[in-house]
């Protein structure tokens, strides 16, 4: 069995935080609504951690710490996390660890332990602070943006490695320019847009309005052919042209490309769809690739494949696959953000090609560069790729546009 990646809910869905649109509030589906303590307990915890690393022996195990607020279950859960994965890895194993936080009980101890175990850290930011505390509110409706600022400083001082996570909204749609600007003001460098689209008026993304924010985000972001951030949807449309496999489960052709562990170890196909109809199994009570290797996996993993009539022409399908079936659940049936995405993708289609047919030339010139094979390269000097073309007429162009936006990240970042 493929070892696939897991996104673990040690605390489900219990947060400190109480944002509008998180996708929890009042849902009816919870099939854990009334629990009142939902931390993972340590049984639970150690059979997951000793079967799922089994799973992925000879392989990379990826470990993705999501909630709810995750960082709930406390530092201590965390240091159990990392003795049981050195107890039960294999000799030579790989373990990868990420974790999605709103960075409220981020302190410089979190930070320390991060940095040691090389965790990787989401922070969820949505912009600045007007735009932040709109909805990401404490249950006292005290905005959160100073506490999450305050853990990007934190675990920065701390050299921890660590992208943003940022909600776009009926409200923030409106705002790419300044949300963009006050992301690279601030040295955000590797940046997560999410369209909200809960069945809210006043907070889901219109079709329409998220197709011109996407339109507006990519001009900034593609700056004249040469991208200085990482937008991670415009990273992955860049995977798609190149022919390879999207890191984004909603571009890619099936689903059930990770699966989700609960806090008391039920399995569900998708963080979206932790409900009672997909409830897989419970690795208490089954052996975990026993479950992942049911029926009800593979009947999820098909949920993309349609067949849905208004996708059989679309000139986009190739890219978008039928569009995440999270939209048509939670809309009715209908692919929600298809409008947008119909108006995005001829917008942005002949700048991606031009990128993707560029990146082999640009990841060369990037391995030279760390090795420094330009270093005292004259303009008339044959270039060290190997063209057998001079240097200004090659990679000098390559060179000093990639030297240049270097340079100017590290002067917004310090």
């Amino acid at each position: 069995m493929a070892c696939l990646p897991v996104l673990v809910k040690p605390t489900s869905a219990l947060c400190n935080l109480s944002c509008s649109y998180c996708f929890y509030h009042e849902r009816p589906s919870d099939p854990y609504a009334g629990v009142p303590r939902r931390i993972m307990p340590e049984p639970v915890l150690e059979s997951f951690i000793s079967q799922y690393l089994r799973t992925c022996e000879g392989e990379t195990a990826s470990f993705c710490w999501q909630g709810g607020e995750p960082l709930m279950a406390g530092l201590e859960f965390f240091e159990k996390v990392v003795f049981l994965q050195m107890r039960h890895g294999r000799g030579g194993q790989r373990v990868a660890n990420s974790v999605q936080t709103n960075g409220v009980l981020v302190d410089e101890r979190w930070a320390e332990f991060f940095r040691e175990y090389n965790f990787f850290v989401g922070l969820s930011l949505d912009g600045p602070e007007d735009l932040h505390d709109l909805h990401r509110k404490f249950p006292d409706g005290r905005g959160s943006f100073g506490k999450v600022m305050r853990a990007a400083e934190v675990l920065r001082s701390y050299d921890v490695q660590f992208n943003v996570l940022a909600v776009v909204t009926r409200r923030s749609q409106q705002e790419a320019g300044r949300l963009y600007e006050f992301f690279v003001s601030e040295g955000f460098r590797y940046i997560q847009f999410i369209p909200c689209v809960e069945p809210d008026p006043g907070l889901a993304v219109t079709p329409e309005g998220y197709g011109n924010f996407l339109c507006e985000l990519f001009d900034l972001w593609y700056d004249d052919g040469w991208p200085k951030v990482s937008i991670r949807f415009f990273d992955n449309l860049l995977q798609a042209y190149l022919g390879l496999r999207p890191d984004s489960c909603s571009l890619q052709e099936r689903c059930g490309v990770y699966f989700v562990v609960e806090y008391n170890g039920d399995l569900y196909p998708c963080d979206f769809f932790v409900e009672d109809r997909w409830l897989l199994g419970n690795l208490l009570k089954a052996p975990l690739e026993e479950i992942l290797e049911g029926p009800k996996f593979r009947e999820f993993s098909e949920l993309k494949l349609g067949p849905f009539p208004e996708c059989e022409d679309c000139p986009w399908a190739w890219v978008c696959h039928n569009g995440c079936p999270r939209f048509r659940h939670v809309w009715g049936g209908r692919e929600y953000l298809c409008p947008a995405y119909r108006k995005f993708f001829p917008y942005a289609d002949s700048r991606l090609r031009d990128l993707a047919e560029r990146m082999g030339k640009i990841e060369k010139v990037k391995k030279l560069l760390d090795l420094g094979a330009y270093r005292g390269v004259g303009r008339n000097d044959p270039c060290p790729c190997g063209s057998g073309r001079k240097f200004k007429k090659c990679c000098m162009p390559y060179v000093r546009r990639l030297e240049e936006g270097a340079a100017k990240l590290d002067r917004v970042g310090s």
